[in-house]
């Protein structure tokens, strides 16, 4: 759901950079102490901005309008 914010191309899963292994590591940590993915991915959001995210929130489609 997350993409690596070094460049936005590949998931945060994937990528190989230092970034993404640092990142992998520190949500590793919070998930162990009890940290909710959903808190976790919004404070990504804000330290690294939407494009961070790998598909835009639930509620962003619910207010699209499909033909």
């Amino acid at each position: 759901r997350i993409l690596a914010p070094c460049c936005y191309r590949q998931s945060l899963e994937d990528h190989e950079s230092p970034m993404a292994h640092m990142l992998r590591q520190e949500i590793t940590r919070r998930v162990a102490v009890g940290g909710q993915p959903e808190a976790i991915e919004n404070d990504l959001v804000q330290r690294y901005g939407v494009h961070v995210r790998a598909e835009p929130p639930a509620r962003w489609a619910s207010s699209m309008h499909f033909r």
